[in-house]
C-alpha cells in the first residue's frame, strides 16, 4: 500500500475537527514560508490544498470539502462586510464618475471580449453569449485577503474595494440578460418567448432589489443588536451569531451573499455612531485569518491536477478573452477619465497613472 492510498484510507475514519486541524496547521506554516519569499500568504494556503486535496495525499477529500462548504460562504459573508465597511459614501463621491466608468467597462468588456473570442472559436452564438455572461462575475476574497495583507490604503485601495463590490450586482443583470437572449433563440413559441423572455430580463433586477432589502434589513437587526451592550466579549458572540444567521438567510432565499453583505456593511460603515462600526469590525478582525486558512486551502483542494489534462481548447479560449476583457476594461476606463491612483503602503507610495495624451 502506498503513502497516498494508506493516507485516503485513513482519511475515511479521522475526524472532521481532526482534519480541519490539519488545515490550519499546514496552511499556516506554507503560508509563512511563501511570505518570506515576498509571495502573498494565499498562495501558500492554495499550494497546500492542492497537496492534502485529492490530487496528492487526499486528506481533504471531495467529501471533506462537502462538509467544510460552508465555511466557505461564511467567509465570503465576512469578506463583503467589510468591503462594505471599507465603502464611505464620501469616498465614493470622491472617486467621482470614474469609478463608475471603470466598473461598467471592466464587466462589458469582459462580456464583449469571451464572447467573441469564444464566438471566433467556435461559430456558436448561444454558447458565446452565456460564456460573456459569466465572465464578468468576480470572488473578491483574494483581492481583500491581499488588501489586508500588505495594509495598502489610498485611492487606488478605495477604487479596489468599489470595483471588487459592486460588479457583483452588475454581473448578476449582464448574465440575467445573457439568459434571457439564449432561451429567445432557442424558443419555438413566439408568444412563450415573449412573456418568459420578459420574466427573465426582470428576474435578476428582482434578486439586486432583494439583495437592498435583505442588506438593510441585516443592518438594521444588527444596529439594535449592538447598541444593547457594550462589552466586547458579548459583541464577539452577537456578530458571530448575526453572521451565521444572515449566511442562512442569503441561501435560503439564493440572493447573493457577496452583494447583500455589502450593502449591510456600507450601510453600518457610513453610520455617524462609530462605535456601531467598530463593534462589527473588531469581530470581523478576529475571525478572518482563521477563515482565510480553510477558505484558500479547500480552494487549493478543489484543482485536481489530473483533471487539467482534460481542459479543451475552449477552456483555454474562455481564460484568455476573460483576462483580456477584465484588464482592457479597468485600464480603458482610467484612461477614459485620466485617473490618478494612489496605493500606500506601511513603508511607501506607488502611483499608478492613467493619464490621454494631449
Amino acid at each position: 500500500m502506498t503513502v497516498s492510498e494508506w493516507l485516503t484510507h485513513a482519511g475515511s475514519f479521522v475526524p472532521l475537527t481532526v482534519i480541519i486541524g490539519i488545515i490550519l496547521i499546514s496552511g499556516f506554516f506554507a503560508g509563512r514560508s511563501i511570505h518570506k519569499i515576498k509571495l502573498p500568504v494565499i498562495l501558500g494556503y492554495m499550494l497546500t490544498g492542492v497537496i492534502i486535496g485529492p490530487s496528492f495525499l487526499n486528506i481533504a477529500s471531495e467529501e471533506v470539502q462537502n462538509h467544510l462548504d460552508s465555511f466557505v460562504q461564511i467567509t465570503l459573508t465576512l469578506v463583503a462586510l467589510h468591503i462594505g465597511l471599507e465603502l464611505k459614501i464620501t469616498d465614493l463621491r470622491a472617486l467621482g464618475k470614474s469609478i463608475w466608468v471603470i466598473i461598467f467597462s471592466e464587466s462589458f468588456f469582459a462580456f464583449v471580449g469571451t464572447a467573441g473570442l469564444v464566438f471566433l472559436f467556435t461559430d456558436n452564438i448561444p454558447l458565446a453569449i452565456l460564456a460573456g455572461g459569466v465572465a464578468p462575475a468576480s470572488a473578491p476574497a483574494g483581492t481583500v485577503a491581499v488588501i489586508q495583507e500588505y495594509k495598502a490604503s489610498g485611492k487606488l485601495t478605495k477604487s479596489l474595494y468599489a470595483v471588487i463590490g459592486f460588479d457583483d450586482g452588475l454581473a448578476i443583470i449582464i448574465f440575467g440578460f445573457a439568459l434571457a437572449f439564449v432561451h429567445y433563440f432557442f424558443s419555438s413559441s413566439a408568444l412563450h418567448t415573449s412573456s418568459d423572455t420578459v420574466a427573465l430580463i426582470i428576474k435578476p433586477l428582482g434578486e439586486i432589489g432583494l439583495c437592498f432589502v435583505l442588506g438593510v434589513a441585516f443592518a438594521t437587526v444588527f444596529y439594535f443588536m449592538s447598541s444593547k451592550t457594550s462589552s466586547s466579549p458579548d459583541m464577539f458572540a452577537l456578530t458571530i451569531a448575526f453572521i451565521l444567521i444572515s449566511n442562512y438567510i442569503c441561501v435560503l432565499t439564493k440572493s447573493s451573499i457577496i452583494l447583500t453583505n455589502m450593502i449591510t456593511g456600507l450601510i453600518l460603515g457610513n453610520l455617524k455612531r462609530k462605535r456601531i462600526r467598530e463593534n462589527l469590525e473588531g469581530p470581523l478582525k478576529e475571525m478572518m485569518p482563521f477563515l482565510y486558512i480553510l477558505f484558500f486551502v479547500l480552494a487549493g483542494a478543489h484543482l485536481e491536477i489530473s483533471r487539467l489534462s482534460s481542459i479543451s481548447v475552449l477552456g483555454i479560449v474562455y481564460v484568455v478573452g476573460r483576462l483580456l476583457g477584465l484588464m482592457g476594461g479597468a485600464w480603458f476606463g482610467g484612461y477614459w477619465y485620466s485617473s490618478t491612483y494612489f496605493v500606500k503602503y506601511p513603508r511607501g507610495r506607488y502611483n499608478l497613472r492613467f493619464k490621454k495624451e494631449e
